[in-house]
């Protein structure tokens, strides 16, 4: 088995461990107990070590476990540790990628003190979410411990770093990002900040939302720019294809096949909790917008499709597939699961739209024969003449008064019928009436039937 040592303990390191640790031999290095607590069960199936180190200590835990392969996944702003890491790979012949997250803007000032000399100038409330290692740049502004709130990480180190400057209580919120465009507003309207300043931690660091945040509020986005890095760089996706490439490995992905149920409000929580962990949907673009997802979104719902988004998002460890109805009841989630051999596929239930359908008619269904012509050949008179509750999935080349216009031609036109257009959305439309009557309405849209025939010879089946 490969063994690959990954040094971080960011966002992307997280989720290299959900890709690589288990499939490799895989190591991540922490600086802090807070930074292995924040990892949860990502680290179920590889090794952490905690703890902050020298050049010194990193050549001699390299040597020691002679890895195939490292990469820095540390924060874009250690510049030191980066450059530690560096030279410790080089002295020890270990083959190493820089990974780093992509900026989300350029400029601003160069550092933490020469953003403070700025604010010191200036009037008003500071809110500050650069970290806690370089608070004590701060005490240049005059009146800072009643001007400045700072927002840094739930740990000991970083609540001890507030109190050495005198900053306790309602000047310090103490929690784990990325933060919402909610939760930033929410936090420049307490502090009544006029100022915000922040590190650009990219967009897996939210920085959109806090750039939204200060527009929204109204307050002067103060931006320190990132420290130069030498040497090749590579961001997350290309590092996820690169480590694949020369350990020669695929990385580990959870491929959910989600029946999303009927319209917009037909989905069960366990559904919806499914979706809120994917890194990626794909589906209908009618089933994305239903969910409203805040990750991206691939439209696509052929097998191949599916294959070739996945493909193309090596980097996300868990995606989820949106079917409509249930995936067990003429759906294509077996097709698809077939396409994407090799993955760790997983189903998760829906409600189908008969199943919603004889609930809004309010008859039983156990008793009733369940066929599909949505994308299928079939012969519909000949299922309702053995049958005396018959339920019909429409579609394609079966529009509503191509079937109807079937049963009537074959003597059915008096049976007592049901349509559903739209079922469970805000159009959604149920009439009831005969076959003939029926057929002189206009259908469109996603449809289902239901046929009432008392006159059948119930079909036995052995």
């Amino acid at each position: 088995m490969k063994k690959i040592c990954v040094f971080g303990g960011t966002t992307e390191g997280r989720m290299l461990t959900e890709l690589f640790a288990r499939k490799t031999d895989f190591h991540l290095c922490v600086a802090t107990e807070y930074g292995e607590e924040v990892l949860g069960s990502a680290m179920e199936y590889g090794k952490i070590h905690v703890g902050r180190m020298s050049k010194k200590d990193m050549e001699k835990f390299l040597l020691a476990e002679r890895f195939d392969l490292a990469v820095d996944a540390t924060h874009p702003y250690a510049a030191e540790v980066s450059r530690n890491i560096n030279s410790a790979c080089e002295n020890t012949s270990t083959v190493l990628l820089r990974c780093s997250r992509n900026a989300c803007g350029t400029g601003g000032f160069e550092n933490v003190r020469a953003a403070a000399d700025y604010l010191a100038g200036k009037e008003g409330n500071i809110f500050v979410a650069t970290g806690s290692k370089e608070l004590f740049e701060y005490t240049r502004i005059p009146g800072y411990k009643e001007r400045l709130f700072v927002r840094v990480l739930f740990c000991r180190q970083a609540l001890e770093a507030c109190e050495a400057i005198g900053l306790t209580g309602k000047n310090v919120i103490a929690m784990q990002g990325p933060f919402s465009v909610e939760q930033n507003v929410a936090a420049i309207r307490a502090a009544g900040a006029k100022y915000f300043v922040t590190k650009d931690s990219g967009a897996e660091g939210g920085m959109p939302a806090k750039e939204e945040a200060a527009r929204i509020c109204g307050a002067e986005l103060i931006r320190i720019g990132r420290p130069c890095e030498e040497g090749d760089v590579k961001d997350f996706g290309t590092t996820v294809r690169e480590i694949s490439s020369i350990l020669g490995i695929e990385p580990y992905r959870e491929v959910y096949l989600i029946g999303t149920g009927v319209g917009q409000n037909g989905m069960s929580g366990y559904a919806r909790e499914i979706i809120s962990s994917c890194g990626l949907l794909i589906g209908a673009p009618r089933m994305l917008a239903d969910v409203q997802a805040k990750v991206p979104c691939v439209a696509g719902y052929r097998p191949e499709e599916i294959k070739k988004a996945i493909s193309d998002h090596a980097e996300v460890s868990v995606i989820g597939v949106l079917l409509s109805g249930d995936v067990g009841f003429y759906s294509a989630a077996q097709q698809i699961e077939n396409a994407l051999d090799g993955m760790n596929v997983k189903r998760v239930a829906g409600i189908c739209s008969l199943s919603v359908f004889a609930a809004r008619l309010g008859i039983p269904w156990q008793d009733a024969k369940l066929v599909s012509l949505h994308g299928r050949n079939g012969y519909p008179a000949k299922a309702i003449s053995e049958n005396r509750k018959t339920f019909f999935l429409l579609g394609g080349e079966w529009n509503v008064q191509r079937f109807l216009g079937h049963l009537k031609e074959y003597g059915f036109g008096e049976l007592n019928a049901a349509v559903a257009e739209n079922l469970g959305y805000v159009d959604e439309k149920i009439v009831k009436d005969t076959v003939s009557e029926l057929e002189k309405q206009d259908f469109r849209g996603l449809c289902v039937a239901y046929i009432e025939n008392p006159f059948a010879k119930d079909r036995k089946e052995f």
